[in-house]
């Protein structure tokens, strides 16, 4: 800690002096704006002037600005950062480290409330900010992270003029706030609370604050500084860090150029004293501003609100529903309306009936000629005609506001019964969306930077270097950091209530297009289920679907995996079955080519001497085997195909089949030779019964 040199405080103090020229009469606005936006719709002198009067505020700015931010409170923003090529996302796991900062960061509690808070305070006056930081995790450890804390009062908040919507062209920065002077003495010493002097008054002259308080600020500013960049014949390129040299002579192909940078220094002031001082570790001012919309005027331009929009007939609306309230106040009591003769008998009772709250009896006065009742029971005047007229110009005037804001609702600041269908609400919210583009749109872009500056700090952070003394001696002590090329990567902002919006309009078409082919739901039912957001019901219903019509996956098989799955193991064992088919049906053909053979020497040694009847005997024998030989490998084909699972079941009884028929074959063969008589000229013909003589009978 120490005291500022003179060429920072003036530095500081002219940036200071110039942010507080450019932004004062702006940030005068913007205060008025959020006072009103809170309910302070009545200024001091129109209070004064109606002392005694009623001064309601009937806040409809306030819902309007709901309107348009809880969709983002509902459907927050998500940082995501994907690998441009795909092929790239199996081999490395980067992303989900990369994933891991965004979700400890911009997509955590701590990061959407400080953007919800940003978003809120520019839909009232135009301006919000976010403001990025680091800080040690705990006082455990030297392990540090990234910080983004909310700014309630964009008034505390100094930036230079800059043309850009997310502030990505800042030059310096800085927020101010107040501190007890005793907790300002116990953290930063004596001389945080010196007596203010030139410096103090010149810098903090138009901010508030207390006597028993010190003015404290935060200024960060860039420093410019040149690198030279080294690019090879590819086009990559890098730079050359503190110590590195070029040599005398570059390789073929490699050019150099200086650029800037730029690197960011930051101070930490209580009082009139530097509590704090050094390099950030980014080269951005870590202020993110969210603005509204654009708004010219004679003197400069501005961002604005909705109050900037509604004031007047806010305040119109307001006037009239105090004037109702006067007229009801001051209102005479009512008096009753009544025939002579229906207080008659309870005079006293009907005298009090303004004072004393009882049941009323009235006399009913009757026709004395026909009896028939001649007046209705009493009742009071009807003094609503006086406020008639208000209420129908306030009912305009609110009508008039939701125009003006483009979310015209002619229920709103009325009860919304259950009579309102859930489209309707929903085409409000929508046109309110539209209407209103222009804050979520900036919104994304500041995320966008956000994001990004974020992920690069975390990134940054995972590189510690110091010295670490140890008995005597230093020594460097340095963590590795990720080696990412954030070329590789997309960064975007998902969700949200644009997104939202337009997949609920998606579904909404796809409905009514499905709806002239009431058949077909069905088969898109899955589609609307993912695109509702509910893919854990989509992916359910798939499997109910058939495989034709189902979107073409793994490769455009057309056919759910699980499915696609199942279907080539039965078809491998299917082409395991049959090669047993073929490799029998083989054994077939050669078992056939034994029985021709068999044929032929049986045919060759009995000549001619067979008979007809012999050879049918053998023919008829050889197909009974051979039909036998068939039906069996039929069978245990059929066999195979239905208990594919017990493959080595199979192939043994396939086997033992096998020697079977090779025992039969060798059987039949054996039989076939065993029947076969030798030639002898003495013996009879082979047949029973009468001898076919040679010649016929004469």
């Amino acid at each position: 800690m120490g005291r500022l040199d003179g060429d920072r405080k003036e530095t500081i103090k002219k940036n200071v002096n110039d942010a507080q020229d450019y932004l004062g009469p702006i940030y005068d606005e913007v205060k008025a704006d959020l006072i009103f936006d809170s309910g302070g719709q009545y200024s001091d002198s129109v209070t004064t002037a109606r002392e005694g009067r009623p001064c309601e505020v009937l806040n409809l700015v306030k819902k309007y600005r709901k309107r348009i931010v809880n969709p983002t409170k509902q459907n927050p923003y998500k940082a995501e950062i994907e690998f441009k090529d795909e092929k790239l996302a199996g081999q490395t796991d980067l992303q989900p480290k990369l994933q891991g900062i965004l979700d400890s960061t911009v997509n955590s509690q701590e990061g959407r409330e400080a953007t919800l808070q940003a978003l809120s305070t520019a839909v009232a006056s135009g301006y919000g900010y976010v403001i990025a930081g680091v800080d040690f995790t705990d006082d455990n450890s030297m392990d540090q992270k990234v910080t983004l804390t909310k700014v309630k009062d964009p008034t505390s908040i100094g930036v230079s003029r800059h043309d850009s919507i997310d502030g990505s062209d800042l030059r310096f920065g800085f927020h101010h706030d107040v501190i007890d002077k005793e907790v300002a003495k116990e953290l930063y010493g004596e001389d945080s609370v010196i007596q203010k002097d030139d410096w103090v008054d010149s810098v903090f002259s138009k901010w508030d604050y207390e006597q028993d308080t010190v003015p404290e600020m935060v200024y960060y500013w860039k420093e410019p500084y040149k690198v030279t960049r080294v690019f090879d014949s590819s086009g990559e390129f890098k730079d050359l860090e503190k110590g590195m040299k070029l040599p005398d002579e570059l390789p073929e192909g490699v050019q150099t150029r200086k650029i800037t940078k730029y690197k960011v220094n930051f101070v930490h002031i209580v009082g009139n004293n530097e509590v704090d001082s050094g390099e950030l570790p980014f080269d951005t001012i870590p202020i993110f501003p969210v603005y509204g919309e654009v708004k010219y005027t004679e003197e400069r331009i501005k961002y604005s609100g909705i109050v900037d929009v509604v004031r007047d007939v806010q305040t119109s609306i307001n006037y009239i529903k105090s004037s109702e309230s006067e007229i009801i106040s001051t209102a005479p009591i009512s008096q009753w309306v009544m025939a002579t003769g229906q207080a008659k008998s309870r005079p006293d009772d009907w005298g009090e009936s303004n004072v004393k709250a009882k049941v009323l009896m009235y006399d009913v006065v009757n026709d004395p000629k026909t009896g028939a009742v001649m007046a209705q029971p009493p009742m009071r005047v009807d003094n609503t005609v006086q406020t008639q007229s208000l209420v129908a110009t306030r009912v305009q005037n609110m009508r008039d506001m939701g125009e003006a804001l483009g979310m015209p609702d002619v229920a709103f600041g009325m009860v919304e019964g259950t009579q309102q269908s859930g489209k309707s609400v929903v085409s409000r919210q929508e046109m309110a969306e539209i209407t209103n583009f222009d804050y979520q749109i900036n919104l994304e872009k500041t995320l966008d930077r956000l994001s990004e500056f974020c992920l690069k700090l975390g990134m940054e952070l995972q590189t510690k270097s110091f010295e670490l003394e140890f008995k005597g001696q230093k020594k460097m002590v340095t963590w590795e950091m990720l080696d990412v090329d954030l070329d590789d990567f997309e960064l975007k902002i998902a969700q949200g209530p644009r997104a939202i919006s337009a997949n609920d309009e998606r579904v909404s078409k796809t409905i009514e297009v499905a709806q002239l082919n009431p058949a077909g739901i069905p088969m898109i039912w899955d589609q609307l289920l993912a695109e509702a957001g509910n893919e854990k019901m989509a992916k359910r219903y798939r499997k109910t679907l058939p495989p034709e019509i189902l979107e073409k996956e793994n490769g455009g098989s057309g056919i759910d995996p699980e499915a696609q799955q199942a279907l080539n193991t039965a078809t491998q064992t299917i082409e395991e079955q049959q090669g047993l088919m073929d490799s029998q049906n083989a054994v077939i053909e050669e078992q056939g080519t034994i029985i021709q053979q068999m044929q032929a020497k049986l045919l060759d040694d009995s000549k001619d001497r067979e008979t007809d009847l012999d050879k049918e005997l053998i023919k008829g024998d050889i197909k009974l085997k051979e039909a036998e030989l068939r039906s069996k490998t039929q069978i245990e084909v059929e066999s195979m195909k239905q208990s594919g699972s017990n493959k080595r079941e199979v192939f043994k009884a396939e086997e033992g089949e096998r020697t079977e028929l090779r025992q039969n074959v060798k059987e039949a063969k054996e039989n076939a030779q065993a029947n076969i008589v030798p030639f002898d000229a003495n013996m009879g013909p082979m047949v029973e019964g009468p001898v076919v003589p040679e010649k016929p009978i004469e």
